[in-house]
């Protein structure tokens, strides 16, 4: 049995959805109402909201546990208006754009805003001074903003065509 289950509440055939359905099922769900869903969404966020959350204000527990529960609320509200297709072209482009980058530009992007790591905490990672780190993902968000507004212009029906 994987792992996943036990950290899914919910009954049996929640736990077992929870291993199976995509987030596009999972938002389609949460915004017909349905409560399982909704329990999937906060064990498959919650963690990661609440790290952002905590890394984003230093380790200031009461306005994190704030920050993480308005991140998750604002995320449920929208569930109603959210497009697979849009959402489907946008994360395809960003991949593109990240694998057209230098690895270590794109490791740095992903460490800083994918998986919420602190600018001193990237620097012991890459083995850089903080001023280093800044200096590189300054490069590389530029890198990746040229390469994506091409991308997103290339990609029929969606983004600029600048």
């Amino acid at each position: 049995m994987d792992v996943r289950v036990g950290l899914c509440r919910g009954s049996a055939a929640a736990q077992e959805r929870y291993l199976i359905d995509s987030d596009e099922a999972m938002a389609r769900r949460i915004a017909a109402g349905d409560a399982d869903a909704w329990d999937m969404f906060f064990d498959r966020f919650s963690p990661w909201a609440y790290r952002f959350a905590c890394r984003h204000l230093d380790g200031n527990r009461a306005d994190a546990e704030d920050l993480y529960s308005d991140i998750l609320m604002t995320a449920a509200k929208s569930m109603s208006s959210f497009d697979p297709a849009g959402g489907a072209h946008t994360k395809d482009a960003v991949n593109r754009a990240l694998a057209c980058l230098p690895e270590r530009q794109a490791s740095l992007l992903i460490g800083k805003y994918v998986e919420g790591y602190t600018t001193d905490e990237l620097a012991r990672w890459a083995d850089m001074t903080p001023k280093a780190v800044e200096s590189a993902l300054a490069r590389a968000r530029g890198a990746f903003r040229s390469v994506f507004t091409r991308l997103m212009g290339s990609t029929e029906g969606v983004g600029t065509s600048g």
